[in-house]
């Protein structure tokens, strides 16, 4: 379903655009699977589970993209979803960080999620190395509720920096069709984190790594 909200004519407030209950989509293919003609560091197509269940809202305006998702656990076992991603080493509160990296099947996936890449190639030497991602539990039955927000336009934001995006198809737009990811591990260290009050996981089993993604939809 699409919503449609606009302000007045004389409102200088932006139009609002939102698409609610996004289902999850099947995996995405590669266009080639020629290696000479892979994009080594776009993320491997999503490892979806029936047994939870995604829903998405993205209400975008011309300088912000929220995203609001829920996940329901219907597995009878606790999972982990990889939310708090650590973007560098001794940087703050990994609350909201995403990545954002364009597919070469037209969508650009926004993401809190580990990586296995597409191709092994995709090694891009990084001056000070990634921290492991944290996660949040998700008991069975229970449902994990959080928000995104991220500016627009959209540029790439990669867990290797900007030095992959060579190797990855070009970002093109606006507007963007975008698809929204979220990493679940079946395990997790027994000990928690707190972090700016949250208490977080870390020891994430993360390959392989189950994604959930919401179809693409189009951005005005």
């Amino acid at each position: 379903m699409t919503l449609t909200i606009g302000g007045c004519a004389d409102s200088p407030v932006d139009s609002v655009v939102r698409h609610t209950s996004i289902p999850s989509a099947p995996p995405h293919e590669a266009t080639s699977t020629k290696e000479s003609e892979a994009h080594w560091c776009e993320p491997a197509p999503a490892r979806g589970d029936d047994q939870l269940e995604f829903t998405v809202d993205l209400e975008a305006t011309r300088t912000e993209l929220t995203i609001r998702y829920s996940l329901v656990n219907q597995r009878p076992t606790t999972v982990f979803a990889v939310n708090r991603i650590q973007q560098d080493i001794g940087s703050g509160s990994p609350r909201e960080r995403h990545y954002v990296i364009p597919r070469t099947d037209g969508a650009v996936e926004i993401s809190q999620r580990a990586f296995v890449y597409r191709s092994p190639n995709c090694v891009v030497p990084r001056s000070v190395p990634l921290p492991p991602p944290l996660g949040t539990s998700i008991a069975p039955g229970a449902t994990l509720r959080d928000t995104v927000h991220v500016t627009l336009p959209l540029s790439i934001q990669h867990p290797e920096g900007p030095s992959a995006s060579e190797h990855l198809a070009a970002l093109s737009g606006p507007p963007y069709a975008v698809s929204f990811c979220l990493g679940i591990s079946p395990t997790a260290a027994a000990d928690t984190v707190d972090i700016d009050g949250e208490m977080l996981h870390d020891g994430l089993l993360l390959t392989p790594e189950t994604v959930v993604c919401s179809s693409p939809r189009r951005l005005p």
